[in-house]
């Protein structure tokens, strides 16, 4: 296939004696039907490559009409099925539409180059069947799903195989249940990724079997009566940005694991009801575990201080808290660390985080000290006015030691 994505078409004016005007009223429109047809060529080029810059065997277009340009798919409306392996481009609007991939192992990506999808009846995008199911975001776009209804499949972006986000795009995701969900695997490497959910954020439910893997990208989330991350196996972070908040009922967290939690790199902030699983010892990167006892109130501003002053984190959750997990290559192993409530953050919010620190950071409410082996033993943290003694142990049944957890009343007063 010619690799150009343009069509470029040379047209040379000859100048015809007047024996030749007959026959040039003949070949000027079979030279302009010709020129149409390289323009065609040239737009259906840019259509099914230039616009992701992949590979792709069919752009879907949503609109008035839903335009499918390539193989591989058809549509309902504005419902499109695709049965066949290969690579999809999505573009535009619709309020009533959806993606279905029912391809059995079939390996199928689709690309989001600027598409705003809301499905009243199910998932916006629902991998059905499939070999392997990859969404990328194409860079410079932004892009939106929205699901409704009651669906057995209770998620925006659905998928019954494992499931992979990459790219350099963003997606917001507005989930009256949850908001990505796969029976298997999720793995997030790219993209900015806000997701609102009435439920979980982000669930891999296979029992004893499913990971989460985020190694980049930015993530944000913050649910209504759902954890923000839920992983019926394990949870691993090794790189980007991690914001997740729970709902503050129902035993939910922003992170949630029946096996291992393990953080070895990124910016990890977690914050919601008390966090049911905990940091693997084997995670090389530190974490701090803060419980606050009675719930503080949405928009409290807490900050997270080093010895010398500088804030390694100055967070304000969008929702009630009772605890914050906070992760950062900032944290140094065994350093103390002060942490404050209340006060007035420095510069510009983005989506809760002060990337300035405070410009004021309130009132102390303990010190915390990390160690070098995340939550591989008993801490004892201090914070004002209670009495010295232990912070969270090993186990705590919970599944496993915890990262240094400075709790409400676990130590001597502080200045």
């Amino acid at each position: 296939m010619n690799e150009n994505r343009e069509a470029h078409v040379q047209v040379t004016t000859l100048a015809l004696p007047d024996a030749g005007a007959r026959s040039s009223k003949v070949f000027a429109p079979l030279a302009m039907l010709f020129v149409a047809m390289l323009l065609m060529q040239g737009l259906w080029l840019a259509s099914a490559q230039g616009v992701a810059g992949v590979d792709a065997i069919a752009t879907i277009t949503f609109g008035a009409e839903t335009v499918i340009d390539g193989q591989g798919a058809s549509a309902d409306g504005a419902h499109v099925t695709i049965d066949q392996a290969g690579t999809y481009v999505l573009v535009g609007s619709s309020s009533d539409g959806s993606v279905t991939v029912d391809a059995a192992d079939a390996d199928v990506r689709l690309v989001l180059a600027g598409v705003e999808l809301t499905n009243p009846t199910g998932p916006a995008l629902f991998f059905k069947a499939a070999g392997s199911a990859a969404v990328t975001l194409q860079d410079g776009t932004s892009n939106t799903i929205t699901d409704g209804g009651e669906s057995e499949f209770d998620a925006a972006l659905y998928s019954d195989a494992s499931l992979t986000i990459d790219g350099d795009g963003s997606l917001d995701v507005h989930a009256v249940y949850e908001g990505i969900s796969s029976t298997m695997h999720i793995d997030i490497l790219g993209g900015s990724i806000r997701i609102f959910a009435t439920e979980d954020g982000i669930n891999a439910n296979n029992d004893g079997v499913s990971h989460i893997d985020i190694s980049g990208g930015y993530v944000y989330i913050e649910t209504g009566i759902g954890d923000g991350i839920d992983s019926n196996g394990t949870i691993t972070i090794s790189g980007g940005t991690v914001i997740a908040q729970s709902a503050l009922v129902g035993g939910n967290s922003g992170l949630d694991a029946d096996g291992a939690i393990t953080i070895d790199g990124g910016l990890v902030i977690a914050s919601g009801g008390s966090m049911m699983g905990s940091v693997s010892a084997d995670s090389s990167q530190s974490s701090l575990l803060i419980e606050f006892g009675p719930a503080l109130l949405p928009d409290t501003l807490v900050t997270v201080r080093d010895p010398s002053g500088v804030d390694v984190v100055t967070f304000a959750p969008s929702q009630p808290f009772v605890e914050i997990l906070v992760s950062t290559p900032a944290l140094q192993d065994d350093v103390e660390y002060t942490v404050y409530t209340g006060g007035v953050g420095s510069g510009e919010a983005v989506d809760g985080l002060y990337a300035d620190g405070a410009s004021e950071p309130g009132t102390v409410f303990g010190t915390v000290t990390t160690a070098s082996a995340v939550g591989g033993g008993r801490f004892g943290p201090s914070a004002p006015g209670g009495q010295g003694g232990p912070g969270f142990g090993p186990g705590g049944g919970r599944g496993g030691p915890r990262a240094p957890c400075l709790r409400p009343g676990s130590g001597p007063s502080q200045a």
